[in-house]
Order: structure tokens, then C-alpha cells, then sequence
């Protein structure tokens, strides 16, 4: 891989590090926004808008909202935990793997979308839990456990290689913030003319261009990816809460001699009247 490929690439470096990383984010990512989801969980359930469903959850008072606004949090964090680390240590597993020759965009979607894959396969019952225990339903049964799986490995897969290789282009273009700019220029101006010194500059200092970086390319690349994927994930969501009841137990059907042959005929010659069509 290329120096410039090497320094702006989310499943760059040691497989294990981004492993831990991606597992304490989502740590802290599914503490601090399961609320917000929770409301989103209800909305795309229901069909309904934001205000309407805030009203629902807190009709019984608003602690009894505050605990259904909380209830998954166990699921809810061992799930984004476990799959962030789970996505980004394959990941970056998988892409260390992949032939340098393979153009840029075709090892991120390869790498992502693989890692996004396996990690929905094993980690999908306790996201169909979460989706269950958010809109107050009980916990699924056995049958239920990969209720919704298809749209849900169509919207990981798709996602996580649109989200990549969108967040990687990004970053490579995004400018160096640690460069000075005219407006780094015009506030040290401005403090040395209060100091008395106004054509007076003290070098600028480079900060670290990572965080930045990456911060500004990751957001919009979470936005980029919601798009095509939204309604994939709300009909997931909607699989996972279907309370499917079990199919009746059928009926055996007929013996082929009694519909083939017509009963046999009275003892006046005639057939039954039902037979006759009368």
C-alpha cells in the first residue's frame, strides 16, 4: 500500500490496536446515543414522526419513558462493542491480506463489506434483543433470532463499503489542518498589535493532522451512507419486532381415490344429489 494510501485509510495499521480502539468507541458511542436510537427504533417501527413518537414513549410518566429509552443497554453495548471491533480488527486484517496491484476503492469495499458481513452473522440475535427490547416487546424467541437478516447483511455489507471507501477519498482530499492559514496569520496579527508588535509573528506551530482529518471525513461519510441504506435498516427493524404467530397445523388432504372416483351408486341406480350437481 501507498505511503498517502498508509496515513489516511480507517483500517490502516496493526489489526489488533483498531480492534481495541473500534470496541471502546463503540463502547461509548452506544451509551451516549442509545436514547436517539431508541426514538429512531420507535419512529421506523410505527411510521410515525418524531414528536407523536416521544408522546407514546413517555405516556405513562416520564421515568417509565426515561427506563424504555434505556432498557437495551445491555445488548447495546455489548453488540456496537463487540462489532466495531469485531468490523475494523477483520477489516484491516483483510485488507492487509489483499494484492497491493487491486486499485485502492476495490480493497475497501472487498475489506469492508467482508468484515461487515461475518460480523452481522454472529452478532444478529443480540441486535434482533436490543431491536425488541427498545419498543418494549419481549425477548425473541428461538425461531425469531434471524428474523430480518437479509435486509440486515444487504444493509452492513453495502453500507460498510460505501462508508470506507467514502470516508477514505475524504480524507485524502481534505487539507492539512496543521497547515498555517490566513486566518492563523491574521489572529497572531492581531495579538501582537495588542502586544505592540503588530507585524510581529511567532512561528506557528503544526498541530497533529489526523484527528481532524479523520474527524471531517467520517462524518460526512456516515451521512453519505444513510441515505441508500436507511430503508433497509427500518425494514429490518420491522422484521425483528414482527410477532409472527405459528402457521396452523394443516389439514391432511383427501386420499387420491376420493376425488378421482365418484361414490358408488344407490340402490336405485342414481347418484347422491350433491354428485348429480343438483
Amino acid at each position: 500500500m501507498s505511503t498517502s494510501a498508509s496515513s489516511a485509510d480507517a483500517f490502516s495499521g496493526d489489526p489488533s490496536r483498531a480492534a481495541a480502539a473500534s470496541f471502546a468507541a463503540g463502547t461509548v458511542q452506544a451509551v451516549l446515543l442509545l436514547p436517539a436510537n431508541t426514538v429512531q427504533t420507535h419512529m421506523q417501527h410505527a411510521g410515525r414522526p418524531m414528536l407523536p413518537t416521544l408522546r407514546g414513549i413517555f405516556a405513562s410518566g416520564g421515568l417509565p419513558g426515561v427506563r424504555l429509552l434505556y432498557r437495551a443497554l445491555g445488548p447495546t453495548v455489548a453488540m456496537l462493542g463487540v462489532r466495531q471491533g469485531f468490523k475494523f480488527g477483520s477489516g484491516a486484517a483483510v485488507k492487509s491480506r489483499l494484492p497491493t496491484s487491486w486499485p485502492e476503492l476495490a480493497r475497501d469495499a472487498v475489506s469492508g463489506g467482508s468484515s461487515a458481513v461475518a460480523t452481522t452473522t454472529v452478532l444478529f440475535p443480540i441486535d434482533t434483543l436490543k431491536t425488541r427490547w427498545q419498543l418494549g416487546r419481549a425477548s425473541p424467541r428461538l425461531p425469531q433470532l434471524y428474523q430480518g437478516f437479509t435486509p440486515a447483511v444487504i444493509y452492513s455489507a453495502f453500507g460498510m463499503s460505501i462508508w470506507l471507501c467514502s470516508r477514505n477519498i475524504l480524507e485524502r482530499t481534505i487539507p492539512d489542518p496543521g497547515r498555517s492559514s490566513a486566518l492563523q496569520h491574521w489572529k497572531h496579527f492581531v495579538c501582537g498589535a495588542a502586544a505592540g508588535q503588530p507585524f510581529f509573528r511567532p512561528a506557528i506551530r503544526r498541530r497533529p493532522a489526523g484527528h481532524a482529518r479523520e474527524t471531517r471525513a467520517d462524518a460526512p461519510a456516515g451521512m453519505i451512507v444513510q441515505i441508500p441504506t436507511y430503508p433497509l435498516d427500518t425494514l429490518k427493524k420491522r422484521m425483528q419486532a414482527a410477532d409472527t404467530p405459528p402457521p396452523p397445523p394443516s389439514r391432511p388432504l383427501p386420499h387420491p381415490h376420493r376425488v378421482m372416483h365418484a361414490p358408488p351408486r344407490s340402490a336405485g341406480g342414481r347418484r347422491p344429489a350433491a354428485i348429480r350437481g343438483e
